[in-house]
């Protein structure tokens, strides 16, 4: 890990792997293709609340960098015109197969294959973490195929106030998380302040960045974004990584539920180990905020919409595992 110096708390650089397409065809190989709660518009919590808040309904939606496109199923499900693009030619085809009505297009998510302003919304889900030359190109190629308006919903790790409190640890040398060793050892892996873009850094391949939530806020506003909401969950995973790892050995269901206690919790959400930027394409060049978010009154009723509807479509509908 490189803590690499900057406004705004800087960034983490992760080295551990290359992260071209092929490394991804490979990590979604193993992963059995499972879409039955996606079929049902099925949401994570942290995402559900925030989408349904930002993004109007029936709008068209891309998952820029879909991976096994779960996002892209369920948004389809609850009524949006959602599509997905990824660079994993396997991991498309595999999809495609099993769901031959789900578009779904190969592409590179730094130039993408479509025409200026074609979305309502873009969700990146934790995608642009992963390029050593940092995330600006994709998220101003996401704001070029935005509608004037349209939303892009960011996620990546969160370099949280949890570990920029431990920072002496990391300038002193490396502290490996205790997922990545069993017991939270010192590693002879370097770990510096260094100033040096991650792709020159001397040991292993660089794997991805955790941006502080005011550093990628940053890099939204200089593209001409308008940040319009930030938060953090994923506090549980912080503290089983860093700190104490039996709380990863807890029993699914109670992890979830412990979980999302936690992330409902202010004073521990700044600890999540992801986060989620809302940032808007203005309207016009002044970044005047002219559309609000919908109100709660209105987002319940896209919920209950979206229910209704996948209600009338589960008739007949048969689960399929390709694994």
């Amino acid at each position: 890990m490189v803590w690499q110096a900057g406004d705004h708390g800087g960034r983490l650089a992760f080295f551990s792997g290359c992260t071209d397409a092929a490394y991804w065809d490979i990590v979604w190989r193993d992963l059995g293709l499972s879409y039955r709660r996606s079929r049902r518009g099925h949401l994570p919590y942290q995402l559900r609340s925030t989408f349904l808040r930002w993004v109007a309904p029936g709008g068209r939606v891309l998952e820029a960098g879909c991976g096994l496109a779960h996002f892209t199923v369920a948004a389809r499900a609850r009524g949006f015109a959602a599509e997905g693009v990824d660079w994993a030619p396997e991991t498309l085809g595999r999809i495609r197969a099993l769901l031959p009505d789900v578009p779904l297009r190969l592409a590179d998510v730094r130039r993408l294959d479509c025409p200026d302003a074609s979305y309502d919304a873009v969700y990146s889900p934790g995608v642009c973490e992963h390029f050593a030359e940092g995330p600006e190109q994709i998220l101003a190629e996401t704001y070029r195929v935005l509608k004037p308006g349209g939303i892009a919903i960011v996620s990546t790790p969160c370099l949280n106030e949890y570990l920029r409190r431990r920072r002496h640890l990391y300038e002193n040398g490396s502290v490996l998380p205790y997922e990545a060793t069993g017991k939270g050892e010192r590693s002879t892996d370097p770990v510096t302040s260094a100033s040096e873009p991650a792709s020159e850094a001397p040991w292993n391949d660089f794997y991805q960045y955790a941006f502080t939530p005011e550093g990628m806020s940053a890099i939204l506003r200089g593209l001409g974004f308008e940040v319009v909401d930030v938060r953090l969950h994923g506090t549980l995973l912080t503290l089983a990584t860093w700190s104490f790892p039996w709380l990863g050995r807890l029993p699914g269901w109670l992890g979830r539920l412990l979980g999302f206690t936690v992330d409902s919790l202010p004073v521990l959400r700044r600890w999540g180990a992801s986060c989620i930027w809302v940032a808007r394409r203005p309207l016009s060049v002044t970044g005047v905020s002219l559309i609000p978010p919908l109100n709660e009154g209105a987002a319940a009723d896209q919920e209950k919409r979206a229910t209704t509807m996948i209600g009338e479509q589960r008739g007949g509908e048969r689960e399929v595992d390709l694994r």
